[in-house]
């Protein structure tokens, strides 16, 4: 359409707008004015609170606001990411085109008041963003930014659906070019959201819906209040009942040998969430936090920090490992470790822990058994790649289930040692957040593969929702979708019990539904739903990079690299890299593979060879295997990696691999990391060039570490 036509276009618009004013005025002249939604109406209000009071009053707004809509209380980042995706498909329609027909500012008289006042509005929110790091040094300001934002963002929405033929506006200017330059911005804002911390649990007794969120996204307050909630579940003896439970040998198979694992463990961790709430009304609101470890592990490559403990703060924050040499029988196993009483933390207190729940007060060691993490690196394939792999490729639960299983949740267990090494593993309260990791990731799984609500019969029979294996030496039959779960409390010297029947277990339990097929997603549940408010990276991966075939989630790498602002942190300076690495490399493997099954494969391979050659890649423990009972063929998926490589079985098909981890982790400065979606291939190419011009090493030694063959191992991924 020409500038003639889009004249004519305009003038028609005019008499659009014109006709439907004179209906409005007639309207109000009966005295019938159109209604609000309670979110615009709420929007309303609070912009207008914008022009006074306190910081305080705005920050109790704001609040208000987000009370407004379940998803956005829950995840403020998520919906600013759905928000801004929405305009910029208006930014094109709108703005981009009033550019490339010569407007140069929002006040030219050529285009409609309505489009001016769109331009605008772009403007003040691109002005918003700006500012953003600039304020995040008072968390209450910052926030009231974020909110003014989403505010305008709200108002924005519903105004547009009014001007939805703004899409007949010329687009002379590239659709790509400008919607991955404004998807760019969107990542580098949730990487910056995330840094603001409010108190998320209320402590009235009066709580919304059921929220899971990262550790790292509590406030303080929220942090010693999951601290108390542990040691009341201590000195009560609630928590040593639950580890009686998770140590029972029948029940503990059936949860960690067969593809039950995930669907037992959330019923478990309901059991526990319920049992810490019903400690006091202060606790009534919390839910379990999760343990981003895809994060940390995205620290540890970055050499942004060099052991397990020292790259997560949720390790130090739980007390850390250290402590005088221990060993402790609990519940009839014994424990070898470090005894951590959690003092040495603001956030940790286990000086109530007890081995057993025949015994109380002084009689307990007062300290949970770990490893010295301190002295370990972190566990290896824990990247990007491993959980787009396992989200996005459709060869059914059991193949997910047996991945996760094996590959993530054994590495943490078996790299942590101590309690989480043995059958009471549960002893210790980092196994909570670390099987609410494994839940998001079974819910992302579900999310992405399915992406609607199931009827019972499909929660039965569908591949996708469960299928039963189990390992090769389990004796027992391995639980379908309609068995009921194996769930005992059994300690020393008294009489094993189903936890529905226990006399204090039981209220947890109880109510509970009993078999498999119920428990396929987290967000189905009835009145015991509940959700996950989204880290950096799990926001990463399912609004701008990962390919879902069943859900609306975008297809795969529609984005630049994504830009870090310089203000941010350390991590989420690592979170950046590593997700821009983990594209570039999925692009540079797109063009010597046939799949994207394959492509994403070669992202983890290359992690596994580059973990090796700098770090040596790790493997379970004769202790770890010992005490889980692990075959000498199985391995961690990094140790099988390397040797399939090494003999040939797999192939690296991504040209100057090791240049690209270089350029991401270290070439490129925290000054080019803020404007990353900028780079082009040739510059990467150019920068990477002039780095090894000017210096004859990396910040890294890489040699050839591992000298050691192996068996065929028994976990190789299927399908790839």
């Amino acid at each position: 359409m020409g500038l003639g036509q889009g004249s004519e276009f305009i003038n028609q618009r005019h008499e659009r707008f014109r006709r439907r004013n004179v209906r409005r005025a007639t309207i109000e002249k009966r005295g019938k004015k159109p209604g609000k939604s309670a979110m615009v109406v709420a929007v309303d209000s609070y912009l207008k609170s914008l022009s006074g009071g306190t910081a305080s009053d705005l920050y109790q707004a704001a609040r208000k606001l987000s009370a407004h809509n379940d998803f956005f209380a829950a995840n403020h980042t998520a919906l600013s990411l759905q928000l801004l995706d929405t305009l910029a498909e208006h930014l094109l329609a709108v703005v981009a085109p009033n550019k490339a027909a010569g407007v140069q500012d929002e006040t030219s008289t050529e285009y409609s008041q309505s489009t001016q006042i769109y331009a605008k509005e772009m403007k003040k929110i691109k002005h918003f963003y700006r500012s953003l790091t600039i304020l995040l040094n008072s968390t209450e300001d910052a926030e009231l930014l974020v909110f003014s934002i989403l505010a305008r963002l709200c108002l924005l929405s519903q105004w547009e659906a009014n001007f939805s033929d703004f899409a007949s506006f010329p687009n002379t200017m590239a659709p790509r070019q400008v919607k991955t330059k404004f998807l760019t911005l969107l990542v580098s804002l949730s990487l910056v959201l995330s840094s603001i911390n409010a108190n998320v649990w209320p402590t009235n007794g009066v709580c919304g819906s059921r929220v899971r969120y990262s550790w790292d996204a509590l406030s303080v307050d929220d942090k010693k209040l999951y601290r108390d909630a542990i040691a009341s579940a201590m000195s009560t003896g609630y928590h040593t009942l639950f580890v009686e439970v998770h140590s029972d040998i029948k029940s503990f198979k059936e949860a960690h040998n067969t593809c039950g694992m995930m669907f037992w463990h959330r019923r478990y961790l309901l059991a526990y969430e319920d049992m810490l709430r019903s400690l006091g009304t202060k606790f009534a609101c919390i839910t379990i936090p999760y343990w981003d470890y895809f994060a940390d592990y995205a620290k540890f490559l970055t050499n942004v920090c060099t052991t397990f403990e020292d790259c997560s703060s949720f390790l130090k924050d739980m007390g850390g490992s250290s402590g005088p040499v221990t060993s402790q029988t609990i519940n009839g196993f014994v424990v070898n470790g470090n005894c951590v009483n959690g003092l040495s933390s603001p956030y940790a207190n286990f000086t109530s822990f007890c081995e057993k729940s025949t015994i109380s007060g002084s009689s307990c060691s007062g300290c949970i058994p770990r490893g010295s993490w301190s002295l370990v690196n972190y566990p290896s394939g824990i990247c990007y790649s491993s959980l787009a792999k396992y989200l996005s490729l459709q060869f059914g639960y059991a193949w997910f289930s047996q991945n996760i299983h094996y590959g993530l949740h054994q590495s943490i267990h078996n790299m942590a040692m101590g309690t989480l090494a043995t059958y009471p593993t549960s002893a210790d309260p980092i196994f909570y957040s670390h099987h609410a990791t494994v839940d998001l990731i079974h819910q992302l799984y579900f999310d992405c593969q399915i992406g609607r609500r199931l009827t019972d019969s499909e929660k039965r029979n569908g591949d996708y929702a469960f299928e039963s294996c189990a390992q090769a030496d389990y004796t027992g039959v391995p639980p379908t979708s309609t068995s009921t779960f194996t769930m005992y409390w059994n300690a020393v010297g008294q009489t094993r019990t189903p936890v529905e029947s226990h006399p204090r277990l039981g209220q947890f339990f109880v109510s509970q539904p009993k078999e498999y097929w119920q428990y396929v997603s987290g967000t189905d549940l009835g009145s015991l739903s509940y959700s996950y408010a989204a880290d950096e990276l799990f926001v990463l991966l399912k609004d701008q990079g990962l390919s879902c075939p069943k859900s609306h989630t975008r297809r795969l790498f529609d984005v630049n690299y994504v830009d870090v602002p310089v203000t941010a942190d350390r991590k989420r300076k690592a979170i950046g890299r590593s997700f821009n690495l983990f594209q570039d490399i999925y692009d540079a493997a797109l063009t010597n593979t046939s799949s994207h099954a394959e492509a994403i494969d070669q992202g983890q391979t290359v992690d596994c060879l580059w973990y090796d050659e700098n770090f040596g890649v790790d493997d379970f423990s004769p202790e770890f295997r010992a005490n889980w009972n692990l075959p000498s063929t199985a391995h961690t998926f990094c140790y099988n990696r390397v040797q399939e490589v090494r003999t040939g079985r797999k192939q690296v098909k991504v040209g100057r691999w090791k240049d690209k981890f270089r350029f991401h982790y270290f070439t490129m400065t925290d000054t080019q990391l803020a404007s990353a979606s900028e780079i082009t291939s040739t510059d990467e190419a150019a920068i990477i060039s002039s780095a090894d011009a000017s210096t004859t090493s990396t910040p890294t030694t890489l040699t050839d570490t591992t000298t050691t063959t192996t068996t065929n191992a028994a976990t190789v991924t299927p399908g790839v």
